[in-house]
């Protein structure tokens, strides 16, 4: 395997999200591609794999609901959250409380 070429497995988002599980979300973005902007669409939930699935649930919402085989997700360089890819282009980014221990 080439060092740019994409993975054709969910290995490495499988493993992202079972690392992530249980993290607090302190606010969620929903990120546009078509004009690059931000959006804040929640705060106060948390990351969460129930019954298979990939969950981002902010404020009583379901954020982004996928099954783990399909998840494409992957941490920031900085650690302080994950991005989720979603089917129509847009990317959801849970930041997450990070603490300095």
């Amino acid at each position: 395997m080439g060092f740019f070429k994409k993975r054709n497995d969910r290995t490495i988002s499988k493993n992202t999200a079972k690392a992530i599980h249980g993290r607090h979300v302190d606010y969620a973005v929903l990120r546009d591609p078509t004009d690059y902007s931000e959006t804040v669409v929640g705060r106060d939930g948390y990351i969460s794999i129930i019954n298979g699935e990939v969950i981002v649930h902010c404020e009583g919402n379901d954020l982004y609901k996928e099954k783990l085989e399909n998840a494409r997700v992957w941490e920031l360089m900085s650690l302080n959250g994950a991005a989720f890819d979603m089917d129509d282009g847009k990317t959801l980014v849970a930041y997450y409380s990070y603490y300095r221990k």
